[in-house]
């Protein structure tokens, strides 16, 4: 039986009034990719942010590996194993690629496993090898989305959470980057993936969560969700 890595239980979230999570509880089973899905505004960045202590939640608990997360301070989850990697990617823009990706090392002080790290991010994205001295702001989006995903894997996470990795981007790099964190999954980093390209988000994942209007409406197996009628409807343009 696969163990659970994470798991959201009766997560309520407020921003002043205006409730934006409503009782959302799920799990997370370490190996898996999961993925939330939902419209916009639909309170998936929101979860992503509550379980990176982001932003406070009102009611509910949030555990990984065993231990609550609600009152634990955003920089202590980073060195609990959990990498997060914002909408919008947000790169130090006026550094270099090489520099980016050292900082997302920032925690460690094992230089030859770092130094390992760098090999392994850059056998993953060869193109961040190829551009590691260019001034990051520089970079194509697409480039960007790599290095902030390559940034977060310099921290080795066990969990690697990802919010809408495809946003913005040419199709044939949306395979690029999908086909990319399927295979961190593959080499066993968790995933946990906000994605509004419904369609690729099932493609790749193992179980899924439907939201809307910040609740959890449907959940099941990726495979199963993706041939779905009322999903396909709703979500997938069928």
């Amino acid at each position: 039986m696969q163990e659970t890595l994470l798991k959201v239980e009766n997560v309520d979230l407020f921003y002043g009034s205006i409730q934006a999570l409503h009782q959302i509880s799920f799990e997370v089973k370490k190996g898996e990719i999961v993925s939330l899905i939902g419209a916009n505004g639909a309170g998936k960045t929101s979860t992503l942010r509550a379980i990176s202590s982001l932003e406070k939640i009102k009611n509910g608990t949030i555990e990984y590996k065993g231990h609550k997360l609600e009152h634990t301070p955003s920089y202590a989850i980073v060195s609990m194993g959990i990498c997060h990697v914002p909408e919008g990617r947000h790169v130090f823009g006026e550094l270099s690629v090489l520099d980016n990706l050292k900082m997302g090392a920032f925690l460690r002080n094992d230089r030859d496993e770092i130094r390992k790290d760098l090999l392994n991010v850059y056998s993953i994205f060869p193109r961040l090898q190829e551009r590691q001295e260019q001034i990051s702001s520089t970079l194509s989006g697409g480039e960007q989305q790599m290095l902030a995903i390559a940034r977060a894997m310099m921290g080795r996470p066990e969990l690697l959470i990802l919010d809408e990795p495809s946003m913005g981007l040419a199709p044939q790099i949306i395979d690029q980057i999908l086909k990319t964190i399927v295979d961190i999954n593959a080499k066993g980093t968790t995933v946990l993936l906000v994605e509004q390209n419904a369609n690729a988000a099932l493609a790749i994942s193992d179980y899924a969560y439907v939201l809307e209007t910040g609740r959890i409406v449907m959940e099941g197996d990726a495979g199963k969700l993706l041939s779905d009628d009322s999903v396909k409807k709703a979500y997938l343009g069928g």
